[in-house]
């Protein structure tokens, strides 16, 4: 906490005086009382001594909240700089169960993962199109501070539907995941997939099928059931590999093959 502390308010004497807009900005954007005067300008002891004091929840949201602002953006840097960098080692220093990361577009706290695991995903997310700014939202709404579960179930779905529909049922302007795991089932012979394991279509389509059907909370089904967290970030890594698999030209159809 007190390297936190330091890092969000520079090294100064507590006496000096410093402008204290942001906070009070944060303070609004939470839309509850923090304790912080509304003035313009606070001494560094006064506002070391206020972060201080604040709740686990509260501080890890302002400290979100200051790395939103930061610049450069990831998408112009993606290796952290100067304070993000000095941000990011902190609390791995500190085995903080958070790191710094892409929280679409601007620098955010995101659950700690492997390095290797975040690299790779890493890798996928940030190349551009339609299926990267889904996956970075599913990231974002799974693994950052303010977690929306559904949000980031759904938004993982449409980042495979972006690769596989137009692979898989290229004819049908109505596809969905559902519809290209029948097509595949169907006919699983017309396909190949770059593992080359027994029956690895079969089981590339497993892999269609659990992201598929363990969407609990899809179209008010009868069955209805909230996503959970845990839930939601399966999904996430899960659709973050088919992805990856799917971007790669990883699966191809045989030719001379009939597609629906």
């Amino acid at each position: 906490r007190p390297q936190i502390v330091r890092w969000l308010v520079r090294d100064a004497y507590d006496h000096d005086y410093v402008d204290i807009g942001e906070y009070l900005r944060f303070q609004t954007a939470l839309r509850r009382p923090l304790g912080l005067l509304p003035a313009k300008r606070a001494t560094v002891g006064t506002l070391r001594k206020w972060i201080s004091e604040l709740d686990e929840r509260t501080l890890t949201a302002l400290v979100d909240f200051r790395l939103s602002d930061l610049y450069p953006r990831p998408s112009f840097s993606p290796e952290p700089r100067d304070s993000v960098a000095a941000l990011k080692s902190i609390l791995h220093a500190a085995g903080s169960s958070w790191t710094v990361g892409d929280r679409n577009g601007r620098w955010g706290l995101v659950e700690a993962l492997p390095d290797a695991v975040m690299a790779a995903a890493q890798a996928v997310v940030s190349q551009s199109g339609n299926a990267s700014q889904l996956l970075n939202a599913a990231w974002a709404n799974a693994f950052g501070v303010d977690k929306r579960p559904s949000h980031a179930y759904y938004d993982a779905v449409r980042a495979v539907e972006v690769f596989s529909c137009p692979l898989i049922s290229p004819r049908d302007r109505s596809a969905t995941l559902g519809k290209d795991i029948n097509v595949l089932a169907t006919k699983p012979e017309a396909w190949k997939f770059a593992l080359s394991g027994d029956r690895s279509v079969e089981r590339l389509l497993g892999a269609f099928r659990l992201l598929w059907h363990s969407q609990t909370d899809r179209h008010g089904r009868e069955d209805y059931a909230d996503v959970g967290v845990d839930e939601a970030q399966a999904a996430v890594l899960l659709a973050t590999a088919i992805v990856g698999w799917l971007s790669q030209g990883l699966l191809t159809r045989v030719p001379g093959s009939v597609v629906k």
